[in-house]
């Protein structure tokens, strides 16, 4: 799933990744998105923060290239570490050391 990001965020939409590397993602979208727009890509287990660098019409869609900023993976186990700490948190009492 595709999100663009910024002081007016677009719609939610699916996205085909075309190629991936380090650095970048080529992907092919429904609708156009301007260069320089701060895009979310959310993929299963991973998170990806970038800005669309290229877009060109690609046979009734557009063909998308986002220049990585960000990338996170293993978003579940973050999730599950997470919530094990809000619950320790919560039956644990804050402990303030002072010199």
């Amino acid at each position: 799933m595709l999100r663009v990001l910024g002081a007016a965020p677009g719609p939610v939409m699916e996205a085909c990744v075309l190629d991936f590397s380090g650095s970048g993602l080529r992907l092919r979208t429904p609708r156009q998105i301007p260069c320089g727009a701060p895009v979310r890509v959310d993929a299963q287990d991973l998170l990806m923060l970038g800005e669309i660098c290229r877009c060109q019409p690609d046979h009734g869609a557009y063909t998308v290239g986002v220049r990585l900023s960000h990338s996170f993976t293993a978003l579940a186990e973050l999730e599950r570490l997470n919530r094990a700490l809000v619950a320790y948190s919560a039956t644990e009492p804050l402990k303030v050391h002072t010199r």
